[in-house]
C-alpha cells in the first residue's frame, strides 16, 4: 500500500476529500500542515487536491513503513547545540546536570 506525504496550508479542506476517495489519513503531532495518507498513488492525491482547490505545498511518495514516515516527517535536520558538519541522526552523549 503506498504512503505519501502531504504538506499544505489547508489540512482541514483535503482530509475529508480525500477520505471520500478512500485514502486512510493520519496527521502527526506537531506538523499542523501535514497530512500522511496511505491507499491512494500520489497522482491521485495531487489530482484530488486540485480538483478541490487545496494548495499543496509537498507531495512525496514513500515506500516506507507508517511509522519510518511519521519520523521523518518529526525529527528535525538540525539541533541547536550541534557542531557544524555534525550528524544530527546520531546519538549524542547527555551530560549529567
Amino acid at each position: 500500500q503506498s504512503t505519501s506525504l502531504v504538506r499544505t496550508p489547508a489540512p482541514a479542506e483535503l482530509r475529508p476529500v480525500l477520505a471520500a476517495a478512500g485514502a486512510d489519513i493520519d496527521a502527526p503531532d506537531g506538523q499542523p500542515d501535514t497530512l500522511i495518507v496511505r491507499g491512494l498513488r500520489i497522482d491521485e492525491i495531487g489530482e484530488i487536491a486540485f480538483a478541490a482547490g487545496v494548495v499543496v505545498h509537498e507531495l512525496s511518495a514513500h515506500a516506507n513503513s507508517l511509522e519510518d514516515l511519521f519520523l521523518q516527517a518529526t525529527i528535525t535536520t538540525s539541533s541547536p547545540d550541534a557542531a557544524p558538519g555534525a550528524d544530527s541522526h546520531a546519538p549524542r552523549e547527555v551530560q549529567p546536570t
